[in-house]
């Protein structure tokens, strides 16, 4: 039973210690740093562009050296590494700040496809797909295994109509799929949380929780779905894990 004893506080990245602006040096020193750092980086760049050197291997080196330069210059002016299906970390809807743009890879894109085959009226695969890139302290969240896409679709499918029934719009997707590093370190969260098997969704609409667990509850009486509905101050959460469970 995916039961959560205390809010896992997805929602409010306020309280997470991941909002914490992180301190930049003084603007000069800046300035000094990306230009000594720039200038090492090109030294490398020019060493590996004479064949003399490196012999046949030159284009391999320069691949690779060309490959680490990327992901340099992208620590070097975001402070982190990139992470696998985004080009920057988006900012919680709850700081009331637009969230960074998300740059997929391969695998975010047809994850995404995906998303748009199933037909849904109201939710866009990017709202689903944002989520998926939340970092906690040091740990990123990630996109599901493709064996697990599939898991997903029935509780989207109960999120759509929630939108439907409620005539409220459905402010954020909070949480969905969540690897198990990362559910690891999110508070409350049961370790056999159905978030893990990708079974789960927790919505905040512009209106109630408790409206929306009641529409949720209404549509589980109707036979639309067999799962778990948790009520949480700030938003909902809906699974579909087979069977009736109810907290909060």
């Amino acid at each position: 039973m995916d039961f959560h004893p205390v809010p896992h506080l997805e929602d409010d990245e306020t309280e997470s210690p991941d909002a914490t602006p992180t301190p930049q040096p003084p603007a000069r020193r800046r300035r000094f740093l990306k230009t000594l750092f720039g200038a090492a980086l090109g030294g490398m760049a020019g060493h590996a562009s004479h064949p003399w050197l490196l012999g046949e291997r030159q284009n391999e080196v320069v691949d690779t050296i060309d490959s680490f330069l990327k992901r340099m210059r992208e620590m070097r002016d975001h402070g982190h590494p990139p992470h696998r299906g985004r080009a920057h970390p988006p900012m919680a809807a709850a700081q009331g700040q637009a969230p960074a743009p998300v740059t997929l890879d391969g695998d975010g894109r047809a994850y995404e496809s995906f998303l748009g085959g199933l037909g849904l009226r109201h939710i866009r695969p990017m709202e689903l797909i944002r989520p998926h890139f939340n970092i906690r302290g040091s740990v990123c969240n990630s996109l599901p295994p493709r064996d697990s896409w599939k898991h997903i679709a029935p509780a989207l499918r109960v999120a759509d109509e929630l939108r439907q029934q409620l005539g409220s719009r459905l402010h954020t997707i909070l949480s969905a799929y969540r690897s198990p590093a990362y559910n690891a370190v999110c508070p409350g969260a049961a370790p056999n949380s159905f978030h893990v098997r990708n079974m789960a969704l927790d919505l905040a609409f512009d209106c109630s929780p408790s409206d929306v667990a009641d529409a949720a509850k209404a549509l589980r009486d109707k036979g639309f779905f067999k799962g778990g509905i948790g009520r949480y101050p700030t938003f909902t959460h809906i699974d579909t894990r087979g069977y009736q469970a109810d907290w909060g």
